[in-house]
């Protein structure tokens, strides 16, 4: 007996498997890094938001990320100069995952 004079609970806790997520829990991101990519499209959206499409040269991805806040109107330059030039960026994202940030973008000749 407890100290409250309830029966102690014997039953142990199911131990989690290993590698194994819950049902509903939230799955980790891809981790992010330099990539070398081409711009497919961008633009503002409603809410100023600006969208930049990326597609990895190797073909690892091909998705939309959201610009950072601190740098949009830059990083909007940026990319619609790579779309003008026809010329690829290297670009920083935070995560792989579609509708990531992208926080550096750079033209590469």
């Amino acid at each position: 007996m407890s100290t409250n004079g309830k029966k102690a609970s014997t039953t142990k806790a199911a131990t989690p498997v290993q590698g194994a997520q819950e049902v509903g829990a939230p799955q980790a991101a891809t981790p992010g890094g330099w990539f070398t990519c081409n711009v497919n499209m961008t633009g503002p959206a409603e809410d100023g938001t600006i969208y930049v499409h990326l597609r990895e040269v190797n073909g690892a991805f091909d998705s939309w990320y959201t610009a950072a806040a601190a740098a949009k109107k830059e990083l909007l330059a940026t990319a619609l100069t790579a779309i003008s030039a026809s010329l690829r960026v290297s670009a920083f994202l935070t995560t792989k995952d579609a509708y990531g940030t992208l926080n550096r973008l750079y033209v590469v000749r």
